[in-house]
């Protein structure tokens, strides 16, 4: 999702530290208008050093796929005249626009002392890193993830001023750096090329890691200190494989295999061998599931630039630590001023662009259930509606400008008042049923929707029969659905039980959720921390259980809108049926929204 700021408001925005996968509708996505917008950024580095923290999975196989970042909750900078007006506080505070660069250090291999060093251009002593950590520390930098970077620059998720990169190529023995990390409390993505690593030696630590330390790095206890990412099985120049397209899609898949052979699961960020890279190549590799490419061109990384073109400054001793940073200061210098005069030729300040920061905007839920072809084929018109009717749906939503965003989303607005675009709706359907002809129209219309499944359901599902359940392996597909992020899995239970009628069974209810997330994990790779309430029945007594089992929301069918700091665990939706007409339905979420402001 896309950041717009009105330049004459002032605003905090706490940002949660939960997963999120931000989407809005492309007519949103205006960087142009963005750039124009965000006047009142400061772009200066002034932030007190803060760990970068990811979700802590269970598994190294969760660790090394589908990490997604997070950072501490922070305050937005305003230049200095707005913050004596206004009393904002500017500590943790968090770069949120495309104006801030972040830079990556690129490090390869860490020796003991100037004697050790055999090739200049790619060897530090661990002295040297330690003064590059030193002088982090000492100008407040926060160390972040690849993860992190990627989430920045394509959806303007929120991480924190003054961050920085540090990477590690080639899967060297790097011990006494990794030491030196955790002194520091700090983080760096490691690049590992798979066969050597297999060949790597544990007694020789001037060898390479091998597999088995790579995966005790990732796993480390002391802290969230590395994160290990794919630099190809042999560290072939990928320019010259590109020259046989089959070739290339044979070597991503092979390095993706090693990796899912060795801890688990694939790495979706790859690393080019020598930096070398092209067109051809980033598609390819977007193709077979990598979602970032590394390059070793020099520069920063701004908010939507290429996700596959991510520049990095090399280290090494021929450059003082001092030098480097005068570089990076330098890049980012120019593009404070390069963007300050693109500014000054525009007078365009869209309204339309503006996010939802405030708790008197309430969020409307749409609840579907069955989607049938004809009228002739409802059953049950309470649950049912007809392709045609959907379309309607999606139709008044594209002509008066809604955003569909996910379940996910609006756990972090209601929660930390995360932005959210202005008109934002959540589109959810219940109980799993075969529904290929309404993602299509989500897809036509580029909007999302999210799955709420019942586990023995989908286990019967049949792949070959429309009307009845999604499969798993259905399931499976449609979250990784590679046209566009349509839809994702939430929870709805095993059995679709009253769980009212386990709330006065703890015990019984605890197994339920257990068994629930369980389910997921094996048929998903994780577990879904939205519940969706079979019936919508819940208590107070549900709610507990359910937050104590790992749930962070729990979806009800109470009607009405959801506000900031509204209770996660009683999120309401409307119901969509065809006994009640399309302006009708917004009619009354529309008067449900007027009847709070006047309330208030």
């Amino acid at each position: 999702m896309y950041y717009y700021y009105t330049f004459i408001t002032i605003i905090t925005i706490n940002y949660g530290g939960d997963k999120m996968n931000l989407r809005t509708n492309s007519k949103k996505r205006n960087n142009k208008k963005c750039a124009l917008l965000m006047l009142s950024c400061i772009t200066t580095f002034s932030l007190s050093n803060s760990v970068s923290a990811e979700n802590n999975y269970n598994t190294v196989r969760s660790n090394l796929a589908n990490r997604v970042s997070t950072v501490e909750k922070a305050n937005v900078i305003y230049p200095d005249d707005y913050i004596q007006l206004s009393g904002i506080s500017t500590d943790n505070n968090l770069v949120i626009d495309k104006k801030t660069g972040v830079p990556v250090l690129l490090f390869h291999k860490f020796v003991d002392s100037p004697k050790d060093i055999e090739y200049p251009d790619t060897e530090i002593t661990l002295d040297y890193f330690k003064n590059v950590l030193e002088y982090l520390k000492v100008n407040k930098y926060s160390t972040i993830s690849y993860q992190q970077l990627y989430s920045y620059i394509k959806d303007g998720t929120p991480i924190p001023k003054n961050s920085i990169v540090l990477s590690i190529d080639d899967g060297f023995y790097a011990d006494g750096a990794i030491k030196l990390l955790k002194e520091y409390n700090m983080h760096a993505d490691i690049a590992v090329v798979g066969e050597r690593q297999e060949k790597g030696t544990i007694t020789d630590p001037k060898d390479y890691y091998t597999w088995e330390q790579i995966i005790d790095l990732a796993q480390d206890k002391d802290g969230d200190i590395i994160d290990v990412t794919d630099h190809t099985p042999q560290h072939a120049d990928l320019v010259e494989v590109s020259k046989n397209p089959d070739e290339l899609k044979q070597l991503f898949k092979s390095s993706m295999n090693i990796f899912k052979q060795e801890v688990g699961s694939s790495s979706d960020i790859l690393v080019y061998p020598y930096g070398s890279y092209n067109k051809e190549i980033e598609e390819i590799a977007a193709q077979s599931g990598y979602k970032m490419g590394v390059t070793i061109e020099e520069g920063l990384n701004y908010y939507g630039d290429n996700p596959f073109e991510i520049k990095r400054y090399s280290v090494n001793p021929n450059i003082s630590v001092e030098e480097i940073f005068n570089k990076i200061n330098s890049d980012s210098l120019n593009q404070i001023n390069n963007d300050n005069n693109n500014i000054e030729k525009s007078n365009d300040n869209n309204p339309d662009d503006n996010l939802v920061i405030d708790k008197e905007t309430g969020v409307p839920v749409l609840l579907f259930h069955k989607f049938v072809d004809s009228p002739k084929d409802v059953e049950y018109p309470d649950t049912e509606i007809t392709l045609d009717y959907f379309r309607n749906v999606l139709e008044y939503l594209k002509q008066n400008n809604y955003s569909t965003i996910s379940y996910q989303e609006l756990y972090s607005y209601i929660k930390d008042g995360t932005p959210i675009p202005k008109n934002s709706i959540v589109l959810s359907i219940d109980d799993g049923f075969y529904a290929d002809g309404a993602i299509k129209l989500l897809k036509e219309y580029n909007m999302h929707a999210d799955l709420a499944v019942v586990g023995e359901r989908q286990e019967n599902g049949i792949i070959t029969d429309p009307k009845d359940y999604y499969s798993w392996e259905q399931v499976a597909s449609l979250a990784q659905d590679k046209d566009g992020d349509i839809i994702d899995v939430v929870d709805h239970t095993p059995q679709h039980e009253d769980l009212e009628n386990l709330s006065k069974k703890p015990n019984k209810l605890k197994q339920l959720f257990k068994s629930s997330m369980n389910l997921f994990k094996q048929k998903l790779g994780s577990s879904s921390d939205i519940l969706v309430y079979p019936y919508g029945s819940y208590d107070k007594e549900i709610e507990n259980v359910a937050a104590q089992s790992g749930y962070k929301m729990g979806v009800t069918t109470d009607e009405g809108l959801n506000y900031y700091e509204d209770n996660p665990f009683e999120i309401k939706r409307y119901i969509v049926n065809e006994n009640v007409s399309i302006e009708d339905m917004f009619n009354k979420i529309n008067g449900d929204a007027s009847e709070r402001e006047n309330s208030n």
